[in-house]
């Protein structure tokens, strides 16, 4: 569980090399660039307590309804988000982002206890490798979207 902590806080703390875009985003939302980089940077801030809440509900719960219960934080993050398009404010796409991002260990948590509960010895370690590149892959393909 400790190793499985620094891979999420590893993966939160590498999203903020999209850093180096927040110009060009702050310039196309016509938003400060701190907005920008505060809305970029969310995901490290809320990581230790939502890591916190993760365990604890992956030790009361199911993993079924854990990964329920992070979908549906997501949801209300995405429309949280979407409220921005509306009142032109970008401070609403930071407290969705940051919404969005306590949900993250609860997912990156349940990619050792799926694999331990899922799969054999032997395929274990190539499970949680697919699983876990997963993440980084969709992240890719929403920025290609």
């Amino acid at each position: 569980m400790v190793a499985q902590f620094f891979l999420n806080w590893l993966q939160c703390i590498s999203s903020v090399c999209i850093s180096a875009l927040t110009k060009q985003i702050s310039d196309a939302f016509e938003t400060p660039q701190y907005e920008v980089n505060l809305a970029v940077s969310c995901s490290a801030a809320v990581f230790l307590p939502a890591f916190i809440a993760s365990t604890l509900l992956f030790n009361r719960f199911e993993s079924l309804t854990v990964l329920r219960i992070a979908a549906a934080i997501m949801i209300c993050g995405a429309w949280i988000r979407s409220v921005a398009q509306i009142n032109d404010n970008f401070w609403w796409v930071v407290v969705g982002q940051a919404v969005i991002a306590s949900s993250g260990p609860m997912v990156t948590s349940s990619i050792s206890i799926i694999a331990n509960n899922w799969f054999s010895d032997k395929e274990r370690a190539l499970a949680t490798s697919i699983m876990s590149l997963s993440n980084p892959f969709g992240s890719f393909m929403s920025f290609v979207i």
